[in-house]
């Protein structure tokens, strides 16, 4: 039996059903000519946004903190120029006081000097002979009263600043980020009183890789000379 099914499979071969080719399909190409036009490049990065301006607020006198504002709490927006913390100034008008009497007290020392200078010339010019001496005419003494006008008078400016800078106001428009005094608290000179940053502008430093860079155009300039996209790991952007 199997030599019969052997002899049967050779001399029954299949055979191969040959096809004409089929005729290729019909296609249609629409054509345009190319021009030069602008595109949006898409580039993926991240970052984080922070102020462009961020600083402390410092007391420049020392003194209790007798008043805060309202917005004078983390997380509140104020002003450029508001009032944020008023210091006790009784101390510092009494100074600006004190400085405006030692200033009339100097000006009259001038007038009284001036008008010794004066008799000292007539008197030389009555008695004396030949040419007078600095001192006979009094012109030191006249110096130094000239000199303690311009000390009363930087004193008073000193004390008007003192004064003024009892009222803390704010630097620029911007939020309280934290704050570290409160209503009651005595400061010093030099007393962090609260982190602020304004609110004007932000950055996000986005790193970008070389193969990013060569889609861009960086308007740097880096010492009076464009700054390579070669030396630039990173690029800062505003928002």
């Amino acid at each position: 039996i199997s030599a019969y099914g052997v002899n049967y499979i050779v001399n029954n071969k299949p055979e191969a059903k040959r096809g004409r080719p089929q005729a290729p399909k019909a296609m249609s190409v629409e054509g345009t000519r190319l021009h030069r036009q602008d595109f949006q490049v898409m580039l993926d990065s991240y970052g984080v946004v922070k102020p462009r301006t961020e600083s402390q607020l410092v007391s420049q006198v020392s003194g209790e903190i007798v008043e805060i504002s309202e917005h004078f709490r983390e997380g509140a927006f104020f002003e450029a120029g508001e009032v944020l913390v008023r210091i006790d100034d009784r101390d510092y008008r009494a100074a600006v006081d004190i400085a405006e009497a030692e200033l009339t007290q100097a000006q009259l020392g001038l007038k009284e000097e001036r008008a010794r200078v004066d008799q000292a010339q007539r008197d030389w010019q009555r008695l004396g002979k030949g040419k007078a001496g600095d001192l006979v005419l009094r012109k030191p003494q006249l110096a130094a009263a000239q000199a303690a006008i311009s000390s009363a008078k930087a004193r008073l400016l000193s004390a008007r600043l003192n004064l003024e800078r009892t009222r803390i106001k704010a630097p620029y428009a911007g939020r309280l980020l934290s704050k570290q005094v409160d209503l009651g608290q005595v400061v010093s000179s030099g007393t962090t009183l609260a982190e602020l940053f304004a609110v004007d502008y932000v950055e996000v430093r986005l790193p970008l890789n070389n193969h990013q860079l060569e889609f861009i155009k960086l308007p740097e300039q880096y010492r009076g000379g464009e700054l390579s996209h070669q030396n630039l790991p990173e690029v800062l952007l505003q928002a």
